[in-house]
C-alpha cells in the first residue's frame, strides 16, 4: 500500500462496473476511476464487487531488490494490462525516502477470475418437518 484507501470503480471484462475500495495511490496509476465521477455521469453508486469476482492484477518487480508486489488494475483497457506500460513509479518500502517512487517492472498479469456457486440439493438430514 502506497497512500490512502478511497472508494473506486473497477470494470469488469464484461464491462460491468463496481465499487472497490483500494489504496488510492495504486487504483490512480492502474486505471481504476475516481467514484464521483463514476458517479456524475451514471447518476448513481456501483454496486460492491461481489465475492466471487476476484480482480484481475499484476505483479511487479522492483528491480534492485527484487521486491514484489501485486496491482490490481481497474479496466482491461488501461495500458499497463495492453502490454505498454511496462513500469509502474511507486514507492519502495524499508530503504526509500517516503513518497520516492522507484520504476517496477511487470512481470506477470493475472486474468480476472469469476467462480460460480453451485446449488447444492443435498438434504441436511435436520428435522424440520419437511419432507424433502
Amino acid at each position: 500500500m502506497a497512500g490512502s484507501l478511497k472508494w473506486m470503480v473497477y470494470t469488469a471484462d464484461n464491462g460491468d462496473q463496481y465499487s472497490v475500495k483500494i489504496d488510492e495511490s495504486n487504483g490512480e496509476l492502474a486505471g481504476f476511476d475516481d467514484i464521483t465521477t463514476a458517479m456524475e455521469v451514471a447518476g448513481t453508486v456501483p454496486p460492491v464487487l461481489p465475492k466471487n469476482l476476484k480482480m484481475r492484477y499484476a505483479t511487479v518487480v522492483e528491480p534492485t531488490s527484487g521486491s514484489s508486489r501485486q496491482i490490481a488494475v481497474g479496466k482491461p483497457t488501461t495500458p499497463l494490462w495492453l502490454g505498454s506500460a511496462l513500469t509502474l513509479l511507486l514507492p519502495l518500502f524499508g530503504g526509500t525516502l517516503a513518497g520516492q517512487a522507484v520504476a517496477w517492472g511487470v512481470r506477470l498479469l493475472v486474468e480476472e477470475v469469476f467462480s460460480r456457486q453451485r446449488p447444492n440439493a443435498s438434504d441436511t438430514g435436520f428435522l424440520d418437518d419437511d419432507a424433502s
